[in-house]
């Protein structure tokens, strides 16, 4: 079974733009992660649909944008979904289901 992204620590790429300085749309942004370890992310936006921007994570793993990055407890490094192999609960429910009905 895959780790649940209901199990880890989540960040979104708005929460973490709110750390760059006024009218600048990219950068990048640190975290400090247990006292332990700092980790550099960039920041990087696209215009929005409605207007505005929208801001986005350039995940360290594997350089994709993505909204939200996560750090399950056995990690030292915020990484998107896809590297972290996480899965989402309701998924996990259904295989089960599936298994138990055939």
């Amino acid at each position: 079974m895959k780790r649940l992204v209901e199990e880890t620590f989540s960040l979104t790429a708005k929460q973490a733009a709110h750390a760059l300085p006024i009218a600048v749309d990219q950068g990048t942004v640190e975290f400090k992660i247990a006292d332990r370890y700092v980790q550099q992310i960039s920041l990087v936006s696209t215009p929005g649909n409605a207007g505005g921007i929208v801001h986005w994570f350039l995940c360290p793993g594997c350089n994709r944008r993505t909204r939200k990055l996560y750090l399950p407890l056995d990690e030292a490094a915020f990484l998107c979904r896809r590297c972290h192999s996480l899965g989402y609960g309701a998924q996990q429910s259904r295989a089960l289901r599936r298994k138990t009905i055939s």
